[in-house]
C-alpha cells in the first residue's frame, strides 16, 4: 500500500527499542496479531469498566514508556507500542503495519472487556491521529466508534510538509507516493470529534485543526491549547469531559 520513501519520512527518526521500570499500578501484556507480530499493550490495574475505554495511538517517535504518566491521569487509557518499536515485535515501523495493528488491538480491548467497537473511544496524537481513519476505512462504518480525539491532527501529509522546512528536499519525493489523505473517510464519519492543537505548533499547522473543525461544525470540537508540538499542553480535563 505504502512504499519506501513514504515510511522513511513518517517514522524518522525511530525510537531506539527501551525497556523502562514499568509501575507497579500498570499491566503489560504482549497480544499476536494475525501477522504474526507481537504487540506490548499497558493498561492500569485499576481500569473502570463503567466509564468508556480510551486506546491511545501515539506519534510517530513515541514509546508508550515515555508516556505512562497519562494512564495516572486517565486510568481507562490503553497505551500500545507499534510494531518495531517500544516492546513490541520488529524491528522497523510501518504504516501498513501500524494500521494492521490498531485493528487487533480493538479486537483484543472488545474481547478483554467485553465491550463493542462502539464503546471504545479512538484518541491518536499526530501520525496517530492519522492512522485511526486508515483503520476505519477497513472497518464497516456501523461498528465505528461513537468518538474520536484527535490531538495536533493533520488531514496529508503534504500539509505538514509545507509548514516544515524538510519540504524542500522531500515534497518532490511525496509527490510521487501516498499522501495519507484522510478526508475521504473523516467525511463519512457521523460521530463526535474533539480536536485539539496549537497554532505555535511547527510541525503540525493549526490550519489543518481548523479544516477538520470546518468540515464537520455539527459534531466537532475545536480547542486551541497552547505549546509547541513536542510540549503542547495537553488538558486532561478537557478529554474527561468530551468522553
Amino acid at each position: 500500500m505504502f512504499d519506501d520513501i513514504l515510511e522513511e519520512i513518517v517514522f524518522s527518526p525511530i525510537e531506539p527499542k527501551e525497556y523502562l521500570y514499568l509501575p507497579d499500578n500498570i499491566n503489560v501484556e504482549m497480544v499476536g496479531t494475525p501477522q504474526m507480530r507481537k504487540l506490548a499493550i499497558f493498561y492500569s490495574k485499576s481500569i473502570d469498566l463503567k466509564k468508556p475505554i480510551i486506546i491511545f495511538c501515539h506519534a510517530n517517535a513515541g514509546i508508550s514508556e515515555h508516556i505512562f504518566y497519562m494512564i495516572e491521569k486517565m486510568p481507562n487509557l490503553i497505551l500500545w507500542d507499534y510494531s518495531g518499536t517500544g516492546r513490541s515485535s520488529g524491528s522497523k515501523p510501518t504504516i501498513t503495519h501500524a494500521i494492521e495493528d490498531l485493528t487487533s488491538i480493538m479486537e483484543w480491548v472488545q474481547m478483554k472487556f467485553q465491550i463493542t467497537t462502539r464503546d471504545i473511544i479512538l484518541w491518536g496524537e499526530s501520525l496517530g491521529s492519522n492512522l485511526i481513519w486508515h483503520c476505519l476505512s477497513n472497518i464497516n462504518s456501523n461498528f465505528w466508534p461513537k468518538k474520536i480525539i484527535l490531538l495536533r491532527p493533520f488531514d496529508k501529509l503534504s500539509c505538514v510538509l509545507r509548514h516544515t522546512k524538510m519540504v524542500g528536499k522531500i515534497w518532490p519525493l511525496v509527490k510521487l507516493t501516498h499522501d495519507l489523505n484522510i478526508l475521504p473517510v473523516y467525511d463519512k464519519y457521523n460521530g463526535k470529534i474533539l480536536i485539539i492543537g496549537s497554532e505555535n505548533d511547527e510541525t503540525t499547522p493549526w490550519k489543518c485543526c481548523e479544516k477538520l473543525h470546518n468540515r464537520k461544525p455539527n459534531n466537532s470540537e475545536l480547542f486551541d491549547v497552547g505549546g509547541y508540538h513536542n510540549n503542547l499542553f495537553v488538558n486532561f480535563k478537557l478529554i474527561e469531559n468530551f468522553v
